[in-house]
């Protein structure tokens, strides 16, 4: 009985060491070189300065909406004072018209 066992485990040796290999071939991380560890800091430090410039930016234009902001904010206001300076010039010049009609 042994003998026979041993013979099925003989045969299924080749399958389960295929299958061991290409589980090690999947788990196996390949080696990271100083190159690779020089060139991932490589790349970090330039995504670091593109945050930095994109942060930059994103404050700049920031800035100039509330510049834009405060500009309208001051047209609004220089443009309701000509409205009601118009208004006034407007109501004069009708009083003046009634008041030479009547003064005729």
């Amino acid at each position: 009985m042994p003998w026979a066992a041993l013979g099925t485990i003989l045969r299924t040796a080749p399958l389960v060491l295929g299958a061991a290999d290409a589980l090690l071939a999947r788990t196996r991380r390949p080696s990271t070189t100083a190159a690779d560890l020089d060139a991932l800091r490589q790349r970090i430090a330039d995504l670091e300065q593109h945050q930095q410039a994109t942060a930059t930016l994103a404050k700049e234009l920031a800035e100039q909406a509330s510049a834009i902001t405060a500009a309208l904010q001051a047209h609004a206001v220089k443009t309701r004072q000509a409205f009601i300076l118009s208004t006034v010039a407007a109501v004069l010049a009708v009083s003046a018209l009634l008041l030479a009609l009547i003064m005729r």
